[in-house]
């Protein structure tokens, strides 16, 4: 795991990148957890990067209107011709038990997770899902 911080060198434990470009290794998932109008910029760097797979976790894109729907044009356009995959904006990402891959920003104490077993639920709404997993654990 690697963590892109512009503005720190350390954060919880961890060596900071100040951008996806600085890594040392192209990683094979970003999940960008930055405000709506920062989140194309990052993208573009991921392309460039050659980046897979990317999860844009804020909200504030066409689902607003107006300046968000115009964000989310770029943010298109960016991934246009390239080999660079989204998953969102405005998502809660992908939880893989098997594999370990949880990219949910909310805490496990607060949203509960499934353990590793053989049936997948894919929902629009992330309120839905987590009431899901809700419900599951009793």
């Amino acid at each position: 795991m690697f963590v892109v911080n512009p503005y720190d060198d350390f954060v919880d434990g961890h060596v900071s990148y100040p951008t996806v470009t600085d890594l040392p290794i192209v990683p094979d998932l970003v999940v960008i957890a930055i405000p709506a109008k920062y989140t194309v910029e990052v993208v573009e760097e991921c392309v460039e990067r050659g980046v897979p797979f990317v999860i844009p976790v804020a909200s504030g894109f066409s689902e607003i209107g107006g300046d968000g729907i115009e964000l989310q044009r770029r943010m298109k356009e960016a991934i246009a011709n390239s080999r660079t995959r989204v998953l969102g904006p405005n998502t809660l990402g992908i939880l893989v038990p098997r594999r370990s891959i949880d990219t949910f920003f909310t805490p496990p104490d607060k949203s509960p997770r499934p353990h590793d077993g053989s049936i997948a639920v894919i929902s629009q709404s992330g309120s839905v899902l987590t009431g899901v997993f809700e419900m599951a654990e009793h």
